[in-house]
């Protein structure tokens, strides 16, 4: 995934490991719409089967979004808001996305 991930994304933007099996992407100058589409892509593209050594596997993603007007939150909450949804669209069944309230 951490090969992967980063080809879903622009150059612009940016893509960290945060944990175990979590990553972190940081969309620069991206309102809602690219975000979840950008959203969706990850869900979907790494989703797709492929070869490890001869065998094939299958990595699911589940994404939580988190989106701010020109500094309307800290970064803080923004983490805080896309973890929640993160957790959330695990909860309801894992493979999808979830846009934070």
């Amino acid at each position: 995934m951490g090969k992967r991930l980063p080809l879903q994304v622009r150059d612009c933007d940016f893509v960290a490991r945060v944990g175990g099996d979590e990553f972190g992407v940081i969309l620069h100058h991206a309102g809602r719409e690219v975000a979840e589409r950008t959203a969706e892509r990850i869900v979907e593209r790494l989703g797709f089967a492929y070869e490890i050594d001869g065998a094939m596997t299958h990595v699911g993603a589940s994404v939580g979004v988190s989106c701010s007007d020109a500094g309307s939150v800290t970064l803080r909450q923004l983490v805080a808001q896309a973890d929640d949804a993160l957790y959330a669209t695990k909860r309801a069944g894992r493979g999808n996305w979830r846009l934070a309230a």
